[in-house]
C-alpha cells in the first residue's frame, strides 16, 4: 500500500432538452498495478503553507452558487464568513437543490445574465459549461496561497477542458467499499463465516466476497444489515452502479466503461454491465427492507451507528460519526473488483489471478469557477483561492468545527494527506485518520484511475443509466433489457449533440487525443 508519507509525490451545440432534464444527484489493467509495500513512515514536520492574504473588496457584493445542505453549503459558510470579515465583501450564498443547479446555471448562462460571480460544480458538466466560464490559469499562474502544484494531478486534470482550467478543485470524488470492524473482527464471526464458506472473513477484495459478507451477516447477526448501498432513482444511484461496473470491463485504456473510442456506440450494455447489474441486484436481498429508496444521506446516517456489515459511498471523512465518537467501527477499504475482465475487442471473458480493483472517480469532484459574465471576477477568485488554499481546504475536508453529517468533500491535496496532525485536531483518531488517507491515497494515485463522463450531455447521458440501473433494482426490466435501452437512448442523445464532435470530445476527455 502507498502512502504520501511513504512516497510523496467551446463546446458549440448546447443541450436542446435541458430544461427536461430532472436529475436528484448528491455527486484497471487486467494486471493489477503493481503494489509498493509499506514501509515504516519517516517522521518528518509537515512545512506549513503560506498564511492566505486576502485582499480589500469593501464595496463588492459576491452572489456564490452551491448545492443545498450539509454536503456542499452548509460546510463552506464559516470559511465564507472569515473571508468577507477579511475582505470587507459582502457574500450572497444561494443554495440549490441539487436537481436544479445543472439546469439553473446553464439557463442562466444561455441567457447572459450575471446571477452568480462564483459557481461551485461538477467537472461532469465542463462539457456543457465550458464557454460560459472563465478560464483560470491566468489566476492559479504564480499564486502562492492557491498552490495549484500541490493539488494530485489526478484531482488538476479533471479540471482542465481542452487545455483550459476552468475550476479550482474543493475536492476530488473517489467511491470506496466500507466495512463494519468491530462485526468482520468478531471472532465467532470469524470462525463461523470460515466454516460457510471456506475462507478467512476479511475486508472484501472482490464482489463475490462482498456479497458472501452481506448475505452471512444478513442470516447470522439479527443486528446487522447485510450492505447499504445508494438504490433509489435520482439519488445518485448509477453511480454506484458505474462503480461497480467499471472492473468487470476496464483494462486501464480509460474508454471501456462508455463509449466506443472509434464510433460512439455505446458499450453500457456489454455482458460485463450486464453481470455487474445482475451481481448488484443480489445485494437487494441482503440490505435494509426499504433498500430500494436508500440514497447515500440514509447510508451516512445509519451505517455509523453500527447497524450493516458493509457499505458503499464516496470516500468521504463525513462517513466516520460525526459526534467523533465510535470511530474505531469504520473500516476503509478499496472498491472491490471482480475475477474476470470483458474484453471488448474479442468478445470473450480474461480470467484474472487477482481482483481488478479499479479506482473509479464518481463525479469527479466539486470545483469552484467563475462565470464570465461576473462583473467581479478578482474578488471572486480571491475568495475562491481563499477556500481552496492548503489549509483552509484541509479544515473544511477533516470537518474542522463541523459536525454536521454527510458533507462532500474530499482531500485532494498532497498537503491533506501529510498533514496527519491537522486531521487529529479536527478530532480524528490517528490511526483512524491513517488507514482512511492510506487507503483514499492509494487509489487516487493508481496506475490506473477511471475518471467520470465529462462530456456535452453528459447530465442528460448519466440521468439515462439512472433510470436504467433503478428499474432494473426494482424489477420492472431485466438487466439486459433495461441496459439495451439506456444504450438506444445514449445513442439519440449522441446523434442531437452531434456524433462527430462528441467523439472528438470524448477520445480528448479520455487522454486518447
Amino acid at each position: 500500500m502507498r502512502s504520501i508519507r511513504d512516497s510523496t509525490r467551446t463546446r458549440g451545440p448546447v443541450l436542446a432538452l435541458l430544461m427536461a432534464l430532472a436529475l436528484v444527484l448528491t455527486a484497471c489493467p487486467a494486471e493489477e498495478p503493481e503494489v509498493v509495500e509499506p514501509v515504516e513512515p519517516v517522521e518528518e514536520p509537515v512545512e506549513e503553507p503560506p498564511e492566505p492574504d486576502v485582499a480589500e473588496f469593501e464595496d463588492v457584493t459576491l452572489r456564490v452558487g452551491v448545492e443545498t445542505g450539509h454536503a456542499l453549503g452548509d460546510p463552506i459558510k464559516p470559511y465564507v464568513a472569515e473571508w468577507e470579515e477579511m475582505s470587507g465583501a459582502t457574500v450572497e450564498i444561494t443554495e440549490i437543490p441539487f436537481a436544479e443547479i445543472f439546469p439553473r446555471m446553464m439557463t442562466s448562462f444561455m441567457a447572459g445574465t450575471d446571477d452568480f460571480d462564483v459557481v461551485i460544480v461538477l467537472p461532469t458538466w465542463l462539457g456543457d459549461m465550458n464557454p460560459f466560464l472563465e478560464p483560470l490559469n491566468a489566476f492559479i499562474e504564480g499564486d502562492e496561497v492557491a498552490d495549484w502544484d500541490d493539488i494530485l494531478p489526478v484531482c488538476q486534470e479533471i479540471a482542465r477542458w481542452e487545455g483550459q482550467t476552468f475550476l479550482m478543485p474543493l475536492d476530488c470524488d473517489l467511491f470506496m467499499s466500507y466495512y463494519n470492524r468491530t462485526a468482520l473482527e468478531d471472532p465467532d464471526h470469524q470462525t463461523a463465516f470460515e466454516d460457510e464458506y471456506g475462507y478467512p472473513l476479511a475486508p472484501p477484495t472482490t464482489w463475490d466476497e462482498y456479497r458472501d459478507v452481506a448475505a452471512y451477516f444478513e442470516e447470522h447477526d439479527d443486528d446487522l444489515y447485510g450492505a447499504m448501498e445508494s438504490m433509489s432513482r435520482g439519488t445518485q444511484t448509477f453511480w454506484t452502479g458505474l462503480s461497480r461496473m467499471v472492473g468487470y470491463v476496464s483494462q486501464g485504456e480509460g474508454w471501456e466503461l462508455f463509449f466506443d473510442p472509434d464510433d460512439m456506440t455505446p458499450l453500457i450494455n456489454s455482458p460485463g454491465h450486464v453481470r455487474a447489474l445482475e451481481e448488484w441486484i443480489e445485494i437487494v436481498q441482503h440490505g435494509p427492507p426499504d433498500i430500494l429508496e436508500f440514497d447515500v444521506g440514509d447510508i451516512r446516517a445509519q451505517f455509523p451507528l453500527d447497524t450493516a456489515a458493509l457499505a458503499l459511498d464516496w470516500a468521504s471523512i463525513g462517513f466516520i460519526p460525526t459526534s467523533r465518537e465510535n470511530q474505531e467501527l469504520i473500516g476503509f477499504n478499496p472498491i472491490p473488483g471482480p475475477m474476470e475482465v470483458y474484453d471488448h475487442a474479442t468478445g470473450e471473458w480474461i480470467e484474472l489471478d487477482e481482483p481488478n480493483r479499479v479506482p473509479f472517480m464518481a463525479a469527479n469532484g466539486w470545483g469552484a469557477a467563475i462565470p464570465g459574465t461576473s462583473p467581479n471576477q478578482e474578488a471572486a477568485w480571491d475568495l475562491i483561492r481563499y477556500l481552496a488554499s492548503p489549509d483552509i481546504s484541509l479544515q473544511l475536508v477533516s470537518m474542522r468545527d463541523n459536525y454536521d453529517p454527510a458533507v462532500g468533500y474530499q482531500p485532494f491535496r498532497g498537503y491533506h494527506f501529510e498533514n496527519v496532525d491537522g486531521w487529529v485536531e479536527s478530532e480524528w483518531d490517528r490511526d483512524r485518520v491513517e488507514e482512511y488517507l492510506d487507503a483514499t491515497y492509494e487509489s487516487l494515485t493508481s496506475e490506473f484511475v477511471q475518471p467520470d463522463l465529462r462530456i456535452p450531455g453528459a447530465f442528460e447521458y448519466l440521468d439515462e443509466l439512472d433510470a436504467g440501473v433503478t428499474a432494473a433494482l426494482t424489477g420492472e426490466m431485466t438487466p439486459q433489457a433495461a441496459l439495451d435501452d439506456v444504450a438506444d437512448r445514449w445513442d439519440a442523445i449522441t446523434e442531437r449533440e452531434g456524433r462527430d464532435e462528441q467523439l472528438r470530445l470524448y477520445r480528448a476527455s479520455i487522454g486518447l487525443d
